[in-house]
């Protein structure tokens, strides 16, 4: 999950393996990397309105971003990714080992490691994102209408004329 529009990171289950050891830190393959978290940040700053972004990296997996809402604002993104969308051709990450001074083996051991979603697996990933974006989105509206509830009522109780009878419980607007 990244904030929005700092993108700053709130939490993480990882990040595949292949893409931590190999592509991050090389200094050929890094810059695909980033040119792809690029897009995706573009694509949300373009397209205030957009649900879902899906971008391929030249390193041959995929990513995508799904936005977390709250009053139609974006608020932050949910990012899903690495992964392939094919099975990966060997030939390919051998050559791209090869050409960037990566151990080969230990290399193409990640490329077999990472998973591999057929496009049926992807999207229902994407649609429990999706899901789960919208139930943050509510909790985070509910958060928002709560804490200005609580506000409402401290302004109202010191400053009202009146008597407020206020609960020695753990009420929300503690």
């Amino acid at each position: 999950i990244f904030s929005f529009p700092e993108w700053e990171e709130i939490c993480s289950s990882g990040h595949p393996c292949i893409c931590k050891n190999y592509h991050k830190t090389c200094p050929a393959l890094a810059p695909h990397c980033v040119a792809m978290f690029e897009k995706l940040k573009e694509s949300v700053v373009e397209s205030g309105s957009f649900s879902m972004k899906i971008c391929p990296c030249e390193n041959g997996l995929v990513e995508a971003v799904v936005p977390v809402r709250v009053r139609e604002k974006i608020c932050a993104v949910l990012l899903m990714g690495s992964v392939f969308l094919n099975p990966p051709s060997l030939e390919f990450h051998k050559r791209l080992a090869e050409e960037n001074g990566l151990p080969v083996e230990q290399y193409l051991d990640e490329v077999r490691l990472t998973p591999v979603l057929t496009n049926e697996q992807f999207q229902k990933v994407l649609d429990f994102l999706k899901v789960l974006a919208e139930a943050v989105g509510s909790l985070l509206q509910s958060a928002v209408t709560n804490e200005r509830a609580a506000l409402y009522f401290e302004a109202l109780s010191q400053n009202s004329p009146a008597v407020i009878y206020q609960c020695e419980t753990d009420a929300p607007w503690r």
